[in-house]
């Protein structure tokens, strides 16, 4: 560019000075008419070339649209229930419509997201408070030597510990969270043990208690049909095995 404006400035001196001789000798030399065409040709180029640049125009233009685009307001939306509506009052173009179910999806699954650790936060709690219920039923289940108590507390280990075990299968529960050891509290070898106990102390307490064999062997028959009654089939069936 600067040896382009030297060549320019260059040239400009030339034709300046050409049409500056021409004029001279429009009054000094006959005939008058070459002279005065070289002065208006030399002059013409002199201007052409000292001439300065216009400032562009087209190079405004974007910039007025880009302040223009710049300073129109956003589209917004809103969401009343499962309808989505311009703010605007503008209808839903076709064009707009990819872009809402993108929102969407990213919405719903930032939602599920959220859903998935306040669940986790609060199966964990859970988890703590399960664990402590069923460490004090279970301490009241192995001292007992009522039958019905044993039933209604061993009931309640087992479904705090399903739950539990629901909890493991979606990875809600820490690493660290003893879920086998709850598991064996129920299994059907401590639980025909601690049964066999339950009835030993309530068979001592008749024996204690009543008189006769038959008052006895009716309390012992007692005690059978109140498990039967108070467990379910499929404990029932573990427990005959």
């Amino acid at each position: 560019m600067l040896l382009i404006k030297f060549i320019r400035i260059l040239l400009g001196c030339f034709t300046g000075l050409m049409c500056l001789t021409g004029f001279i000798l429009s009054f000094t030399e006959r005939p008058v008419a070459p002279f005065i065409i070289i002065t208006v040709i030399f002059g013409c180029l002199t201007y052409l070339l000292f001439k300065p640049k216009k400032k562009q125009q087209a190079s405004l233009i974007p910039e007025t649209i880009s302040l223009t685009e710049q300073n129109e307001p956003p589209i917004e939306y809103v969401e009343t229930g499962n309808m989505v509506y311009r703010a605007d009052g503008q209808p839903i173009s076709d064009e707009e419509v990819p872009y809402l179910i993108q929102v969407g999806y990213e919405k719903a699954l930032e939602k599920e997201k959220s859903l998935q650790r306040r669940r986790t936060a609060s199966r964990k709690w859970q988890a703590v408070e399960y664990s402590r219920l069923i460490n004090d039923s279970y301490r009241i289940l192995s001292e007992t030597a009522d039958p019905e108590t044993f039933c209604n507390r061993f009931n309640f280990i087992k479904s705090k510990i399903d739950e539990l075990n629901d909890f493991q299968l979606v990875g809600d529960l820490e690493n660290s969270f003893p879920i086998d050891g709850y598991n064996a509290l129920v299994s059907e070898k401590n639980v025909k043990a601690l049964l066999f106990k339950c009835y030993q102390k309530y068979y001592n307490k008749a024996q204690k208690e009543l008189k006769t064999k038959k008052g006895i062997e009716n309390r012992k028959t007692k005690f059978w049909d109140i498990v039967q009654k108070n467990l379910d089939i499929e404990t029932l069936r573990r427990l005959n095995n």
